[in-house]
């Protein structure tokens, strides 16, 4: 048994959240590509380098520290989430400064869509981040993917810049959360 680290409410009760240990990478990867295959039905590139080995071995790399999340019902991992402290990859010097913490990788498998689970991981990512004493909460989207940038709109993140990230244009947001 892993140790839970905290809990969702959703519309399927109460979900145990605990921290992904290294031989879940799978878990995580194979949570990522049920997200990504759901995307790219709809038309939207979200995470289409996800097979290459530089994306694997990176995806592994945050499992290792420890900062990948799987949320469990019914003896299946059903969501995911990394909360990374820093983010100088995306977010350049400001990703490295200390004030804010880092959302990657939130994936909800696409049977567990519409459950509120995308908005209850988020919530207890910007707690998570304020007992940390953190004060602002940061996250990025392809600029492409609309549906998603108003998601994120809509819980209160304000888009800061957009950036390019390789080939991939980005929109970068945040919250304040203290």
């Amino acid at each position: 048994m892993f140790p839970v680290e905290g809990e969702l409410h959703t519309a399927l009760g109460r979900l145990p959240i605990r921290r992904a240990m290294p031989e879940e990478a799978g878990v995580v990867f194979e949570l990522m590509c049920d997200a990504a295959r759901w995307l790219a039905d709809k038309k939207v590139n979200q995470w289409a380098n996800l097979n290459n080995d530089g994306f694997r071995k990176f995806l592994d790399w945050r499992v290792a520290n420890l900062w990948a999340y799987l949320i469990d019902h019914g003896g299946n991992s059903i969501a995911t989430i990394c909360l990374q402290p820093s983010d100088p990859n995306t977010w350049g010097e400001t990703g490295d400064d200390g004030s804010a913490g880092y959302v990657h990788g939130l994936a909800i498998a696409t049977s567990a869509h519409g459950l509120g689970i995308g908005r209850s991981l988020l919530k207890w990512a910007e707690q998570r981040f304020a007992n940390a004493g953190r004060r602002l909460i940061r996250l990025d989207c392809i600029a492409e993917n609309s549906r998603l940038c108003r998601y994120y709109s809509d819980l209160g993140y304000t888009e800061v810049v957009r950036a390019t990230a390789g080939p991939h244009r980005t929109r970068l947001f945040e919250k304040a959360i203290l």
